[in-house]
């Protein structure tokens, strides 16, 4: 559904300007929440990664249909649970946990330093944990080639 709100949802973590389908004018994930993104035969070519960059809220895998051989990115490890206490988010209503914020947040020095890259990395290789991990995370497939894809929440 699309509410066309231009204030986050009420989830505890995260949410999506404009409701469950973001805007398309302006709606993004609000941080912190773990995101799925597609860009879609560009050039006969699909790029799709699963992304902890602005944080995590929940574990997220892509599935894809037919035989088509390619990487399915997953991140089936609850990383809120084990959130080191400088990242993590709580619902300020109760005090529980909802999110892990951004692993490159926990300080003010330098955008570029992620003191918890590892965290995440090591928990999720396939998956961003910092907006150039291109290597690790970004897939592509070719447009021909995946007949569908499935995006699973807590795999």
């Amino acid at each position: 559904f699309s509410n066309g709100n231009t204030q986050p949802d009420s989830c505890a973590a995260g949410g999506c300007l404009g409701g469950l389908e973001c805007s398309p004018n302006g709606g993004t994930g609000v941080p912190p929440t773990t995101l799925a993104e597609w860009t879609l035969d560009a050039d006969g070519t699909d790029w799709y990664d699963v992304s902890n960059v602005d944080g995590s809220d929940l574990p997220m895998a892509i599935t894809i249909g037919g035989n088509s051989g390619c990487t399915e990115p997953s991140c089936s490890t609850d990383l809120v649970a084990n959130c080191p206490a400088e990242i993590a988010v709580t619902d300020a209503a109760n005090g529980q946990r909802v999110a892990c914020g951004s692993p490159c947040n926990a300080n003010s020095t330098s955008a570029a330093t992620c003191p918890y890259w590892d965290y995440y990395h090591d928990a999720c290789p396939q998956v961003y944990a910092y907006a150039y991990d291109d290597n690790y995370a970004l897939f592509t497939c070719s447009s021909t080639a995946a007949t569908s894809y499935t995006l699973t929440f807590c795999p």
